[in-house]
């Protein structure tokens, strides 16, 4: 017999006080089938998911209530005993509703064999972020960690280069590369205006006399807050404005490249999520857009209570960030490296605090729970197990993964695009998995990589910053199709694109970086059909050089003032393959500025499922000739 739906909530019970501790019950999937299996914790479900108020929030979304609604999904984690049934709803998140159910915290213990399964949470929202109860959430989800992650090695570190030593009144510069201690990092936003900053001037003041805390910003002192408040004595803290000399740019790139190390060996980094510069604090006093209020089920003693958020999309392994939420930390480049090098992160939202390491996430409103974490995800990928790379957690598959958010995210300089990655590649580099790193691509299953296409923007830096076929020529959201859904055991299609050579590129060098492929090509003769706007570039028309019958339409990746309408340019149409299933890839080449080599001058991909779409790339194909190409 099958076990019972809510089997998982009485795993770790006590047969002595639980009779449902080794009970096995029929599989239930439905609210009618919650309702009726005989289970007493099955049954509490059910009548909590019945309740007039949480019935409205289902047709709230468009729905009408029916008595067997969809398919239940019941989220658990042992360690916290935060229990969250998901209802069923689209295939984009957007009508999906979860459902906190805890026992009320002042209600006496169930008596022995009455066990409901469900635990008593704190009280959520908190009415301010750096309460003593907000900092009993941050030493539930620390003790969890250590206890059963290891995510923090027991190994006292060695401290970064430079660190501020916390005093009672102060903050000391201190040089700290070789000691050994424990200490906790900063993300944070700048802000139009830089913060109190480490220079060649003011290093001697700052290592000897420190800086009194009154004159540091918010954001800055209240980090230090939360430092000294951990369960472990910890008193050193390090800050980028306060620990690299800003005004010093061999300084800088020598600590930038060292990112890895610094957040990788931190104890926690402390993020402060909702605030847009040094002077917006992490602690909060949240105020939710509508009251989420617990009801309780009549004639028990369990509370149940609609979630504030469906899910925290910046947080998803499947989401891209979405820009949905005002708060600025998570839209920063440098951010993303931040968050996946650091152990544990714990992030002071507007409203809530939220938690990741490399094993769990957690929010206090429970959204994160019914989601696949990004940051664990990418941890998964990092390990050096056989098994891990040979499936969708293959590290390749986690970089298109980690792209796809980055180039997303903005920059204040352009610059820093590769160099905000470094901590990353570091980290990818180390798995031995990867292959040789050229310009933001890695060398193995490089075809994978080059199949990308622009979203946004649609322009390229002002100065030359990689070969045309990488994404970091471009600026802009860049996506990569399927790229979560395909395993490395798999292979492009026959007949695709063969690499026979990359060499390493130089940013002043305009010949280096150069891929050398061969695979079948189409001549073309491109007229602009519809010309760039100030936010879509030009539309052309492909037509066969030879035999003028194959035509078809595309889109270059930038936007030139020089499209205008019927303007021709040569172009080569190379077939790069089926990269992702079902879809067929080619890349748009055009003569470059120095003899000989080409350049990417955008895409054209289609949908080869249906009968019509193969048979245009049959046509495609039948019009090909097999070519080399020298791509820079």
């Amino acid at each position: 017999m099958a076990k019972c739906f809510c089997n998982r909530l009485h795993a770790e019970c006590d047969p002595r006080g639980c009779d449902r501790a080794q009970a096995e019950y029929p599989q239930t999937t439905t609210l009618e089938q919650l309702s009726t299996n005989g289970c007493l914790t099955c049954s509490l479900l059910a009548h909590g998911l019945k309740l007039p108020e949480i019935q409205r929030v289902w047709q709230q979304v468009g729905g009408v209530w029916q008595p067997d609604e969809g398919k239940l999904r019941l989220e658990w984690t042992p360690t916290t005993g935060r229990t969250i049934i998901r209802t069923a709803g689209s295939w984009d998140g957007a009508y999906w509703r979860h459902f906190n159910f805890s026992l009320d915290p002042d209600a006496p213990k169930s008596e022995a064999g009455k066990c409901p399964g469900l635990s008593r949470q704190p009280k959520h929202p908190l009415t301010y972020t750096g309460s003593p109860d907000a900092f009993g959430w941050l030493h539930r989800w620390l003790q969890d960690c250590d206890d059963n992650h290891g995510c923090v090695p027991m190994e006292v570190p060695t401290l970064p280069e430079r660190v501020l030593a916390i005093h009672s009144d102060r903050v000391v510069v201190e040089a700290g590369a070789g000691r050994p201690a424990f200490y906790t990092t900063l993300s944070h936003c700048w802000g139009a205006e830089s913060p109190l900053m480490l220079t060649t001037s003011n290093r001697t003041e700052l290592a000897s006399f420190g800086l009194p805390l009154s004159l540091l910003p918010q954001t800055y002192r209240d980090a230090i807050t939360i430092t000294t408040q951990l369960p472990r004595d910890v008193r050193y803290i390090w800050i980028d404005s306060l620990c690299i000399l800003q005004d010093d740019m061999e300084d800088w790139r020598t600590e930038a490249l060292k990112m890895s190390s610094v957040y990788g060996k931190s104890y926690l980094n402390i993020a402060a999520k909702h605030a847009a510069n040094a002077h917006g604090g992490c602690f909060a006093y949240p105020k939710e857009e509508r009251p989420h209020k617990a009801f309780r089920i009549p004639a028990t003693n369990v509370l149940v209570r609609e979630a504030p958020r469906p899910d925290h999309h910046d947080f998803g392994v499947h989401h891209q960030n979405t820009m949905q939420h005002p708060d600025p930390l998570l839209q920063r480049c440098w951010v993303l490296q931040e968050r996946l090098l650091a152990p544990r992160v714990v992030y002071y939202d507007s409203d809530e605090m939220l938690w990741e390491c490399k094993q769990r996430h957690d929010c206090q409103c429970g959204a994160m729970v019914t989601m696949a974490g990004f940051k664990d995800y990418w941890a998964s990928a990092m390990s050096t197990g056989e098994r891990i790379h040979m499936g969708k957690e293959h590290p390749i598959t986690a970089w298109l993964k980690v792209l796809h958010k980055y180039t997303a995210m903005q920059l204040t300089f352009e610059t820093d695009r590769l160099i905000a990655l470094e901590g990353i590649v570091q980290q990818m580099r180390a798995t031995g998995s990867a292959g040789d790193y050229i310009a933001g691509m890695w060398t193995h299953r490089l075809e994978r990589q080059i199949a990308w296409y622009l979203q946004d923007t649609f322009q390229a830096p002002a100065s030359r910053m990689a070969p045309s076929w990488s994404w970091a020529s471009k600026r802009g959201s860049v996506f990569f199709g399927d790229a979560g859904n395909f395993t490395m055991t798999e292979a492009p299609k026959s007949g695709a694109a063969q690499i026979e050579s990359v060499t390493a590129f130089e940013a002043d060098d305009p010949v280096s970086g150069v891929l050398r492929v061969r695979s079948k090509a189409v001549a073309m003769t491109a007229t602009v059909t519809h010309p760039s706007s100030s936010e879509v570039p030009a539309t052309y028309q492909l037509k066969d050089s030879q035999s003028g019958q194959l035509v078809l339409n595309v889109r270059s990746d930038l936007i030139d003032e020089d499209d205008i309408l019927g303007r021709e340019r040569p172009l080569e149409m190379l077939w790069w393959g089926q990269i992702w299933v079902g879809w067929a890839y080619f890349l748009l080449l055009q003569p470059a500025s120095m003899s000989g080599f080409h350049e990417r001058f955008g895409q054209y991909s289609f949908d080869v499922a249906q009968t019509d779409q193969k048979s245009r790339l049959a046509t495609i194909l039948g019009h090909s000739e097999e070519r080399t190409y020298d791509i820079i």
